[in-house]
């Protein structure tokens, strides 16, 4: 297969308040150490034109605002005989506020919207981001009837640094589905909703060069509790936009994909020119599916797909540039479920994957 990519470029033209751009790049939104709710650099870029603000605006601190309008493609290996639409529209809007009595805290909101395009008609769509779309996935997944719409996802976001103290927290909390009412958030606040929750702080050590860093993030896009009572799909998948949010197949936002929990921990000593540092991460893989596969057995606490993982890194600056390594010990617990007996017996039947990696990095000194 051959296939031809404008790859990662960006073009624009900067007023003194207003910037306007097409761009092809990836684009993280949120304050996520390692997993974005809405937009990350998991998938390839979108190609997408925006407007955002060059310069911040002055109202009660300091506010940035950015839209834009883009193109989502299919993966190339999307075999559907009869695919209902060529391609999806995604439409996003993002707004930050810095108040101007924390300027170290940013506050968030950001929402994406997808549609199927059968037409190629994009000026109806240039307010995609603000529209109404519904609960299209409000329904029992036995209910086969064709749901073709509009999709979206919402998040809030906040960080804050504390530079005095060298600690740094963020959160990201979102939804697949806008609350009906102040009743509905109140009485079912995480109903379809997703989660990132983040620590990070650094101190020097003594009065040498060296400084130690830990941090911790805890992400999760599984359905919530509420979904015995009202169905909700699947973070990332749609029953109105097939295809979902993703890109070539890959999903837009956190790296877990849908349905998944994770957390990762990580301690780094750094210097100027070196650092060096352990990590270690769970990742609990598509708990949504789980839940839905039937079992001779049912579905035990060993049957799930489980990845625990720790490692080392490391870097150097060299007169040739920068070198990193990092090496990473994996052991998949159960792959994709395959697990038929009783939990803790039958041991024999447990499909476990233990895998080691090695990574180097070079960055080239250019003159």
């Amino acid at each position: 297969m051959t296939q031809v990519d404008a790859g990662s470029l960006t073009a624009w033209v900067r007023t003194s308040h207003v910037e306007f751009g097409f761009s092809s790049e990836p684009e993280w939104w949120g304050p996520g150490l390692h997993n974005a709710l809405l937009l990350s650099s998991q998938a390839g870029g979108t190609p997408r034109a925006y407007v955002r603000t060059a310069v911040p605006i002055r109202a009660g601190g300091e506010i940035e605002a950015k839209w834009f309008l883009g193109r989502l493609s299919y993966s190339p290996f999307f075999r559907d005989p009869s695919p209902p639409d060529s391609s999806r529209a995604l439409g996003g809007v993002a707004v930050v506020w810095r108040p101007w009595f924390e300027r170290s805290l940013s506050i968030g909101v950001a929402r994406l919207v997808a549609s199927p395009i059968r037409d190629n008609a994009w000026l109806p769509r240039i307010l995609l981001p603000f529209e109404d779309v519904g609960t299209p996935n409000a329904r029992d997944r036995r209910d086969l009837t064709p749901a073709i719409g509009k999709d979206q996802l919402f998040s809030a976001f906040a960080n804050w640094r504390l530079p005095d103290d060298g600690t740094e927290i963020w959160f990201e909390w979102g939804r697949a589905e806008i609350p009906t009412s102040l009743r509905d958030l109140l009485g079912s606040p995480n109903h379809s909703q997703a989660l990132t929750l983040g620590l990070l702080h650094v101190r020097p050590i003594g009065s040498g060069p060296w400084t130690w860093r830990v941090a911790a993030e805890h992400s999760q896009t599984n359905q919530s509790s509420t979904y015995r009572e009202r169905f909700t799909g699947t973070w990332y998948t749609s029953r109105a936009v097939p295809g979902g949010f993703s890109q070539r197949g890959q999903v837009l936002g956190a790296m877990i994909g849908q349905g998944s929990v994770t957390q990762r921990l990580s301690l780094d000593f750094a210097s100027r020119k070196a650092s060096l540092g352990l990590f270690a991460y769970r990742i609990k893989w598509d708990d949504d599916s789980f839940y839905t596969i039937p079992r001779p057995n049912g579905n035990g606490l060993c049957k799930h797909d489980v990845s625990l993982a720790y490692g080392a890194r490391g870097s150097a600056a060299t007169r040739v540039g920068g070198i990193e390594a990092t090496i990473t010990s994996q052991n998949r617990l159960n792959i994709w479920w395959q697990a038929l007996g009783l939990c803790f017996e039958n041991e024999e039947l447990q499909v476990d994957q233990r895998n080691l990696s090695v990574e180097f990095r070079l960055y080239p000194r250019v003159r």
